[in-house]
This record gives structure tokens, C-alpha cells and sequence, in this order.
């Protein structure tokens, strides 16, 4: 029996086995297939190969025989006939199928300047993974799979593909609900294409509104070792993006007026002290719906509002941090130099870290 989380809420459900299960908790209905084993497969092929050989040993050694029979004293002819038989029994025996996994090779060298290399198992990862079809697919080839989790997914993209894909004409959304995001994986050429897409309430259950937010990053993957190049990186540099004039109260203020803050009323206060922007947030209060944990919510309102914060110009000069501050949950603290752009906007790379006070 297995153990899944609801691609919905998040919660843990126990001791599945295959089928329709229903989350307890908010009553969300999945299909989960379990994970095929190769055991048979593995121990049939066994148990066949053995045989199949002794056959085509038995077949060999007639056509030897036969051959000396009707050599008439030509034993070249007859040692090339052989030669010729072993190596086509050779040959059939050796094949392969030739699959998508097969452009992976270990030992190709990895290119310079490269963002990073595409070497996480997702199979490591705390869930298993439920791959369905996406509603109003008019193609048959697009596929779904939802996740609440803390994760980079361009370092799962290779293997994700090399375990979940069953042709390269597929594509595949990953809707993750803990950054509320929706990534599109697609194969170009002798690369994997990492679309990262802002979520769209609900696209998950229509093809038709599927992938309809704006892009925040773009990732080519290598088929062949897992090198990953991001598309459009730093298209704007931090000292563009400053003000001599700017003052600190007309950043607090340009803040309190952004669409994310300005009716959100668990924002308590905002603070711009020794050059640390500081947010003081009240997670009861939170706009957020979806039911998580409140650690994870803590993580996607810190991207939310951070994402949101870095769109405003002129004021890189005046902050080195801007910290997220939880109360007694913790608080998290983005540091400019973890700061990058692209031409979709700025953004703080990495995983947030929730820090305990």
C-alpha cells in the first residue's frame, strides 16, 4: 500500500491501493495508479533468453551439419555460411528498443556557462505522482499533474520526462499550488522546453485556458546530460533601477499602494529600518483559499508579495533586504544579491526559507 498527497488541499492519505480515492479532508476525488514494477518483466525475460539460446544453438548446429553434407569438400564456403548464421542470431539477440530515454548519455561533457544541471530524481520527492488527462484536450497528448510543493522543478524536468513521458509529442502542465504556478514541459529537438507560467484560477481543469498566464521564466533543458540554459536572463540590471531621489517614505508608501497590498488585510505594517524592508503579516488574516499548511503559506505569500514589491522602480538604493515577518511562525529575509531579472520581470531566485525566531 501507498501513501499520496491530495493534489488539492495537501493532506496525507494512507494506505492506498489503486483506483478512485476521495481526500477526507475536502472531499476532492483522484485516480491513482500505482507505480509499475519490472520485477516480472525482468525474471520472464530471464526465463525465456535461456531457452531462446538453446533453440538457436540446436538450429546452428543443424545448419553446420547440413553444410557438411552438401559442402562437397568446400570448407571455406561452408565456415563463411556459419560465421553469417552466428552473427544474425548474434544480432537479434543483442537488440534494443530505441526509446526517448536513449538520448541520455553520462558521459557527454557539460557545456560552459550553463544556469545548471537537470539531475534531481523525482521520485525522491514526498508524493506520487498522478498523471492525468486535461479536460477539453482536443489532441490527446496534453497531460496533468498537480503538487503543493517546495521544489525548483527545472532540477526534476529530466527526470521527470524520462519517467512519465511515453512520447515526445506530449506535453505536460505541472501545477504547483505552493507557488502557484504552472509549468509546461514540451520537447524541442534534443531539448526539454521548462515554461514556468503565473497560475490561472481553475485552468487546470480546461486545455482551453491551460498555460494562459503570463511567463515568468523559460528553461531549454539538454536531452543528452541534463544541462539547463535559461532563456532571457538578465535582461536588466539592479543599477537601472534607481532613484537618487527616491525617499523612504515614498517607497513604504508606492507599496501600501500595489494591487496585492492595498486591500489585503492581513498586512499589519511596513517598515524600511538600516535598510532592511520589512513586512509584518498576520497569516490568520491571509486572502489565501487554498487549504495548506501554514508554513507553506507563509513561503507563497512571502513570493506573492515579493514578486509584487520588485516591480516598482527607482528605489534598489535604499534596501539590501526585504524580510517577511510571521509573528510567531518565523519570518522569511530575500537578499538583493539573490536578486535576478529577466525580460518578464525581477524576481528572487532559490527556495524561501522559513526561519524559526
Amino acid at each position: 500500500m501507498a501513501a499520496i498527497k491530495c493534489t488539492k488541499c495537501g493532506t496525507k492519505i494512507e494506505n492506498i491501493t489503486s483506483g478512485i480515492i476521495q481526500c477526507p479532508k475536502c472531499k476532492h476525488k483522484m485516480k491513482y495508479v500505482p507505480k509499475k514494477s519490472n520485477t516480472n518483466v525482468q525474471t520472464s525475460k530471464n526465463t525465456i533468453e535461456p531457452q531462446k539460446t538453446k533453440e538457436k544453438s540446436k538450429e546452428i548446429s543443424k545448419k553446420k551439419e547440413n553444410i557438411k553434407k552438401n559442402d562437397n569438400g568446400n570448407g571455406c564456403l561452408g565456415f563463411i555460411v556459419i560465421l553469417i548464421l552466428i552473427a544474425v542470431f548474434s544480432g537479434k539477440g543483442c537488440h534494443t528498443d530505441n526509446t526517448h530515454n536513449d538520448k541520455k548519455n553520462a558521459n557527454i561533457p557539460h557545456r560552459e556557462n550553463m544556469y545548471g544541471i537537470s539531475d534531481k530524481d523525482i521520485d525522491d520527492i514526498n508524493w506520487d505522482i498522478i498523471v492525468e488527462n486535461v479536460r477539453n484536450d482536443t489532441t490527446g497528448k496534453w497531460k496533468l499533474v498537480k503538487i503543493a510543493d517546495n521544489i525548483n522543478i527545472e532540477k526534476y524536468a529530466l527526470s521527470y520526462y524520462d519517467k512519465y513521458f511515453e512520447s515526445d509529442d506530449e506535453i505536460h502542465a505541472i501545477v504547483n499550488f505552493n507557488y502557484n504556478t504552472t509549468t509546461k514541459l514540451s520537447v524541442f529537438g534534443d531539448k526539454l522546453d521548462v515554461e514556468v507560467h503565473e497560475y490561472v484560477d481553475k485552468e487546470e481543469h480546461d486545455a482551453n485556458i491551460l498555460y494562459s498566464g503570463m511567463v515568468y521564466e523559460n528553461f531549454q533543458i539538454y536531452l543528452d546530460n541534463g544541462d539547463i540554459e535559461k532563456i532571457g536572463m538578465d535582461s536588466t540590471s539592479s543599477e537601472e533601477n534607481i532613484n537618487d531621489d527616491a525617499t523612504s517614505e515614498n517607497f513604504v508608501n508606492a507599496i501600501r499602494n500595489l494591487e496585492h497590498f492595498i486591500d489585503d488585510q492581513s498586512i499589519m505594517d511596513i517598515k524600511l529600518e538600516n535598510r532592511d524592508l520589512c513586512v509584518y503579516i498576520d497569516l490568520n488574516k491571509s486572502p489565501i483559499t487554498v487549504n495548506l499548511p501554514i508554513e507553506k503559506k507563509a513561503i507563497l505569500t512571502s513570493i506573492t508579495l515579493g514578486d509584487n514589491i520588485l516591480t516598482l522602480n527607482g528605489y534598489d538604493n535604499l534596501w539590501d533586504t526585504i524580510t517577511f515577518d510571521f509573528g510567531d511562525i518565523g519570518k522569511i529575509v530575500n537578499s538583493k544579491n539573490n536578486m535576478e531579472s529577466t525580460e518578464t520581470g525581477r524576481y528572487f531566485v532559490g527556495n524561501p526559507v522559513l526561519e524559526q525566531k
